[in-house]
């Protein structure tokens, strides 16, 4: 459900508090059933209340994030080519609008009307305040509700249609709900609109190895360690702390040389060089150098024991992630 909330500036706030607030109720049964399946999930829209988004914000300007760093310097280099492509009277819509810093970017004189999107009631008003006293000559008619759903836009807006979905937050979709947002958002923006995604690359990058890589660490195959898990669940005695070892003790330099020559073996087209995958960075204050598991208890009182070969699991782990693409957004 998706609901206008007037046009907004400073003076038309009590027009915004005229709406009620989406209904919990529709959000709880959505819940429960994405709790109820298999594979269990917390949509990320559930995380963006006025707190989650107030804390997604201040992410967002960690150095390590660097995704809406980069994306605002995009923004930047393209304004100017597309104030020469697009005529005037123009409406803009961001789908998940956030701090609307970005599309703010984009705002210029051939924009009449800008409709924020966001799930976030309270930051939605916070935002769209914000870039009413920035852009004063500017309609802001904000809506709040999931941006996956198609919603009618206002009469009175132009229908030279502009939509913004940014952040790669098309990413965080499942279950092919991306080509419903999609095919809903080209419902909104009608037949002349447009829509700007953004994505992120997967990148290149070499590995990262602390100091020079000779840390120890005792490695287990994630079917095995889940296996060994569930008999603790099952048949351990309360109380008791049971090790859950793989018996593969390898430095981390000596684990990424054995995967990288496994992935020659099973793609030699791929020409890794030593060169080419890893690198050496500063070591973490107070690095372990070792750590190692007995598993003897478990392996006595529970019986379990892994049932995978080191190799193999590497290959199979390997496959997984070059074959199954969902993982990569």
């Amino acid at each position: 459900m998706v609901k206008s909330l007037s046009n907004l500036n400073t003076d038309h706030i009590q027009n915004y508090k005229k709406f009620d607030k989406i209904d919990n109720i529709a959000f709880s049964k959505e819940l429960k059933i994405e709790l109820s399946k298999k594979n269990k999930r917390i949509p990320s829209k559930f995380k963006y209340d006025l707190n989650g988004s107030k804390y997604f914000e201040k992410i967002t300007k960690l150095k390590e994030y660097y995704a809406t760093r980069t994306e605002k310097k995009i923004l930047k280099q393209i304004s100017k080519e597309m104030k020469n492509i697009f005529d005037k009277n123009l409406t803009f819509v961001e789908f998940g609008s956030g701090a609307t810093d970005k599309i703010s970017i984009l705002i210029n004189d051939q924009v009449k009307f800008c409709m924020p999107l966001d799930i976030s009631y309270d930051f939605l008003l916070k935002s769209s305040i914000k870039l009413a006293k920035s852009f004063p000559n500017l309609i802001i008619m904000p809506a709040y509700g999931d941006y996956i759903n198609k919603f009618k836009l206002p009469k009175q807006i132009s229908k030279k249609r502009i939509g913004f979905f940014l952040g790669s937050s098309i990413g965080n979709f499942y279950d092919k709900k991306e080509k419903i947002f999609l095919q809903n958002a080209r419902a909104t923006l009608g037949k002349n609109g447009c829509l700007f995604v953004g994505v992120d690359l997967i990148k290149n990058k070499k590995i990262p190895i602390y100091g020079n890589g000779k840390n120890i660490r005792d490695w287990i195959f994630v079917k095995d360690n889940v296996e060994a898990i569930n008999n603790i669940l099952m048949k351990g005695e309360v109380g008791q702390v049971y090790n859950i070892g793989g018996d593969n003790e390898l430095s981390n330099i000596d684990l990424i040389d054995f995967i990288c020559e496994t992935i020659r073996e099973i793609y030699p087209e791929k020409e890794l060089g030593k060169d080419d995958y890893y690198e050496f960075v500063e070591d973490r204050p107070g690095h372990d150098y070792r750590y190692s598991l007995n598993s003897e208890k478990l392996k006595k009182e529970i019986k379990w024991s892994k049932k995978n070969n080191f190799k193999d699991s590497i290959i199979e782990t390997i496959k997984w992630y070059s074959e199954y693409k969902k993982w990569k957004g």
